[in-house]
Order: C-alpha cells, then sequence, then structure tokens
C-alpha cells in the first residue's frame, strides 16, 4: 500500500468538527511543524548495541530501511556491562527497537521500513518495533521489576512508513500516553497486535493499513522460555559448581541441563542462520500459526490486558478517551490459539492479585503445563523445560528470584518416580485453571479491532477481513466454557466503554473452527454507542 507523507498539510488532520474544538490538539500541531527544518537522522548503525531512546524533543527521521539486530555477539541481549547502565526496564531485553520517552516527538519513518531480523524476533520474544514510554510494564505488572514513576509522553506523532516483523506489536504503548497522532503506516507481520495503545488521551489513528500475513511459526514458546532460563543457570553454576537436582529417583547435575539447554538453543538459532529444518523439542509442530490470539488494533485503559474483558468503570481516570480512529484496514488476523491447561496453589479467579500471582511458573512468567509434565498413569514426565524449571525453583533461594512459584509439592512430585499428580488436585494442593495461554494469560479470542474500558471514541471508514481461529479443545478435560472463548473470532469487540460512534464500518470474514464469530460484539454494559451507516 502506498502512503503518502501528506503530514506536511494541516488541513488533513483536522477534518473533524472534535479536533477543531481541541485547542490542546491544534496547538500541538502547529508546535510540531516547528521541527521541520530541523531533524536528527536515524540511520542503521545507530541499533548496532541497542535501540534508540528518545530522550530530547525534536524531529527524528529514518534515512534508510531498519533491520533491527543487535548485539549479534550475545543472543541478541544485553551485555552484563549494558545491563549495569541501562535502566532496570531493560531485565527483559532489549524489548523495542525505538523509545519514545520524552514529550514532544515527531518520528517520521520517510517512507522506510523498520522491523526486527528474524533471527531476533526469535531471540526476543517480547519486543515492539516502537515502544511509547520508557517501560513495557507499569509497575507491579509484568514478569520482572519496573520503576515506580514512569514518564507518560504527550505531543507525539509516529508517521509516514511500514513497520515490518516484530515478535509482539508494531506500536505498544503501556504506560499512557497523552495527545498522540499515528498516521500513514503500514503494519506486517506482527505477533500479538499491529497498535496496542493503554491509556491514550486525545489520540488521532488515520489512514493505517495492519495486515497480519506472517504465518511460518517455526518455533513453540518453549524456545523463549529456555533463552530466558539460560542465564539463570549460569549465574548458579557460578555460586554452585557442583549442585544437582533428582528427577524420578534419579541424580540429574546442573551443568548438565544446563549443557542441554543451551545446545538445544543453539541448534534452533542454527537452522535459522543455514535455513536448515529443526525438529527438536521447540519445534511448533500442531500447526504453523501462532499458538496464542491476536489482534489488529488495540485500546486499553492503562496496565495491562492479560486478564479476562474489562468492566464499565466510568470514574476511571486511566481509561482511553477522546480518540479518533479514521481510514484504517485490519487484515489477515490468524493464528491457532493453543490453550495451556495451568495450576495455582491460589484460588487466582476469586482474588485480587498482581500478574501472575498464583500461578505455577518459572523465572519470566513461564507456566509449568500442566499436560506436559505428565505420563499417561499420571506420574512426573521428564522433558527438558519443564526439569529446567524445577531446578531453577530448587535454587530460586541461591539465585535470589522470588518470582519463581513452583511449590515444594511440585518439587516432590517431580523426585518421585511413581508419584501421582491426582493425588494433589485431591488434596488441594494445587487448582486446575483453563483457558489460558503459555504466559498463563486469559485467552479472549482473535479480534481486529479490541476496545477496552475505552470512552468518547469514533470509528469511521474502518475495514475489518479475515479475522480466524483455528483454536482446538486440550485434550486433557474436553471442551468448556473458557476454551470457546479463547477459540472465538471477533471483527470487533468492545468491552466495558461509553459513547462510541461506529461510522461505514465494514467487516467479513469472520471465521472460528470451534467458537463464537460475531462482527461487532459487545461485552460488559457498554453503554451510548452507534452505529451508522454500516
Amino acid at each position: 500500500m502506498s502512503r503518502r507523507d501528506n503530514f506536511y498539510n494541516k488541513e488533513d488532520f483536522l477534518f473533524t468538527e472534535q479536533f477543531k474544538k481541541n485547542k490542546s490538539v491544534n496547538l500541538f500541531i502547529n508546535k510540531l511543524f516547528l521541527f521541520n527544518n530541523k531533524f536528527t537522522e536515524i540511520r542503521q548503525e545507530d541499533f548496532k548495541n541497542g535501540p534508540l531512546i528518545i530522550k530530547e524533543p525534536g524531529h527524528y527521521k529514518l534515512m534508510e530501511n531498519i533491520i533491527f539486530e543487535p548485539n549479534k555477539h550475545n543472543m541478541g541481549k544485553p551485555t552484563k556491562e549494558q545491563l549495569q547502565k541501562l535502566p532496570i526496564e531493560f531485565n527483559l531485553g532489549f524489548f523495542a527497537g525505538i523509545i519514545i520517552a520524552c514529550d514532544n516527538v515527531f518520528l517520521n519513518l520517510n517512507n522506510f521500513t523498520f522491523q526486527q531480523s528474524l533471527l531476533f524476533s526469535i531471540q526476543q520474544t517480547f519486543y515492539a518495533n516502537i515502544q511509547i514510554g520508557s517501560s513495557p510494564f507499569i509497575r507491579k505488572q509484568g514478569p520482572g521489576k519496573f520503576p515506580d514513576i514512569v514518564k507518560t509522553p504527550s505531543n507525539v506523532v509516529i508517521m509516514n512508513g511500514k513497520l515490518g516483523l516484530s515478535s509482539h506489536h508494531g506500536i505498544h504503548c503501556a504506560t499512557g500516553v497523552n495527545k498522540c497522532i499515528i498516521t500513514d503506516l503500514l503494519i506486517e507481520e506482527v505477533g500479538v497486535a499491529g497498535i496496542h495503545i493503554n491509556g491514550g488521551n486525545s489520540l488521532y489513528i488515520n489512514n493505517i493499513d495492519i495486515d497480519n500475513k506472517k504465518s511460518n511459526i517455526i518455533f513453540n514458546s518453549n524456545l523463549s522460555f529456555a533463552i530466558f532460563m539460560l542465564p539463570h543457570f549460569q549465574n548458579l553454576l557460578d555460586k554452585k559448581k557442583d549442585c544437582y537436582i533428582i528427577i524420578k529417583n534419579e541424580k540429574v547435575m546442573v551443568s548438565e541441563l544446563y549443557t542441554k539447554l543451551n545446545n538445544e538453543i543453539e541448534k534452533a538459532f542454527s537452522s535459522i542462520k543455514n535455513n536448515t529444518v529443526y525438529s527438536g523439542p521447540f519445534k511448533n509442530k500442531d500447526s504453523p500459526l501462532y499458538d496464542a490470539n491476536i489482534y489488529g488494533l488495540v485500546l486499553n485503559s492503562k496496565g495491562i490486558l492479560i486478564n479476562d474483558f474489562k468492566k464499565l468503570d466510568l470514574q476511571k481516570s486511566n481509561n482511553n478517551h477522546d480518540i479518533i480512529l479514521n481510514n484504517i484496514k485490519i487484515l489477515n488476523c490468524t493464528s491457532a490459539g493453543t490453550e495451556v491447561i495451568v495450576m495455582t496453589n491460589k484460588i487466582v479467579e476469586k482474588e485480587k492479585l498482581s500478574y501472575g500471582s498464583g500461578i505455577i511458573r518459572g523465572v519470566h512468567g513461564d507456566v509449568v503445563n500442566f499436560e506436559s509434565m505428565i505420563n499417561k498413569d499420571r506420574s512426573y514426565k521428564s522433558t527438558l523445560i519443564i526439569d529446567c524449571q524445577i531446578c531453577l525453583a530448587q535454587y530460586k533461594d541461591l539465585l535470589n528470584h522470588n518470582s519463581i512459584n513452583i511449590p515444594p509439592c511440585i518439587i516432590k512430585f517431580s523426585q518421585d518416580k511413581f508419584g501421582n499428580i491426582d493425588k494433589l488436585i485431591q488434596n488441594k494442593d494445587i487448582y486446575i485453571v483453563r483457558g489460558r495461554d503459555s504466559m498463563a494469560h486469559v485467552m479472549k479470542g482473535n479480534i481486529g479491532l479490541f476496545i477496552s474500558q475505552g470512552k468518547n471514541i469514533v470509528v469511521s471508514d474502518v475495514y475489518i477481513d479475515n479475522i480466524k481461529n483455528t483454536a482446538t479443545p486440550s485434550l486433557e478435560f474436553g471442551k468448556c466454557t473458557e476454551f470457546i472463548k479463547l477459540a472465538s473470532s471477533y471483527g470487533a469487540l468492545i468491552s466495558g466503554s461509553s459513547d462510541i460512534t461506529f461510522n461505514n464500518t465494514k467487516i467479513n470474514n469472520i471465521i472460528s473452527d470451534n467458537g463464537l464469530t460475531e462482527t461487532i460484539a459487545f461485552k460488559n454494559d457498554c453503554c451510548n454507542f452507534k452505529i451508522l451507516n454500516n
């Protein structure tokens, strides 16, 4: 799709009465024109050792196509030396290519493309090509530690180009943004969503094509888990060289586990570098599609969107509001959502808990997969990933990693050659939870346009096509209500929102193999919505 560099015509942004009346937006647009004659060049060499972090106001302009593949010598991860200087957010790796960390930023892609390399998209699965805000999570959310105070940028423009391959997002904002224009973009090949903004205020999203054509997913989520576990094994062996664990009454050296894990990761990477076929435990065997739900464009209140559909709360201060979506295409949101049966040592559905609290999980939110850890006779099934999760849990005090939650009863179960998992369920040592993905996120189905806790949003001239979900049920417990939800497809879904207007919206080919299909769905007491000329 051709995109016009039309930002310099102010009238293109002032065609609605809402924007004509909004003095702050008009002042913002006028201010941005001051940046036109002076700009900072952005080139490939700026990304050799990590992302571009924009900390000063100004006009930033791509001068060539960018393929983001930092630190090739360190598996795409920040070095120990870098981590000592970088903010705490980088404990998750290089989570974005361009990070907008201040006000008054005009980012012009200048008709060029910004994307991950294929290898780096596998090395770093939590990633956005452009991150608005300095942190990918707000405080007490996300699989790691994040700062108490995070800057909410204001007066941001992103425009005119293509955002290509990304393991998670084209554009992501977790910490809120005020007065933001996103226009004239083609976004392709994303793992979760083309644009995902949490807590947006006065947004204008215009002339956007989101076409998620990527379908050949080579590896499953276990590869990402393995990559995140590797440095913790290195740390453990530095502290205790000859440590071991017991698996099914047999002694297993931690050094042996580490070697197996490292070798398997290298095999996966080598298959990409050498264009060969990989057939190990990280292979995406069941389908060439993503194994989680996928969205086109998401507008959500500030904070995570990993739990169930949010409810209407008109008093909430962090809602997303005063937003115009105009001339948007959302195409080909297709995945094979895979339900992962997870365990808890709390009844998490009945408690208001922080990110992943109660879920039996490893070092970075990776769940212990119930089905993968049991044999047909209900005894412990030894696999590389789960053995490694169990190992790090046994030494979590030495590692000083309190976010690991694998209780003693599971560790003991793994040690017993003839143990039975059903005894733990019957004794209520663990609980089974349905309808989650490999990170324990509540799966909500594939959604083209997803508005959650929004207010005063106008959707005009939006075309949505081919939202497809091929999810199949878990073999362990059969179909359930949670599975129907995760297997569903929606053209647009509005949850807990008010004052939403759809004008000239066309939605076609909403497909689900085993769930529900709806062109426009409303959840949780939405009010004051209009559907015009559709």
